[in-house]
């Protein structure tokens, strides 16, 4: 159970991480209103779990990945409408 635990830590701060990373793409190419929700989530959580405000349990992990997919069917979104700027190298 611990080491499940443990595995939860490093995975909200590693899936955050990657969501803020990516959020300050979309906003450096202008797509703001996904960005603004990514980096919410993406820093709101590992904020959160330090302070100790962010239970791990199955409610507290059903918000992170909630708010992970809105934010993952909004780039979807927009990719399908194809109004996300093309990915540069």
């Amino acid at each position: 159970m611990e080491a499940n635990h443990a595995c939860d830590f490093i995975g909200v701060f590693g899936l955050s991480l990657a969501l803020a990373a990516w959020s300050c793409s979309l906003w450096r190419d202008g797509v703001r209103g996904l960005a603004v929700v990514g980096l919410a989530a993406g820093i709101g959580a590992p904020a959160l779990l330090l302070l100790g405000k962010f239970p791990m349990s199955v409610h507290g992990f059903g918000a992170f990945v909630l708010a992970q997919t809105v934010w993952m069917v909004g780039v979807g979104f927009q990719m399908w409408r194809g109004t996300l700027p093309p990915a540069t190298s």
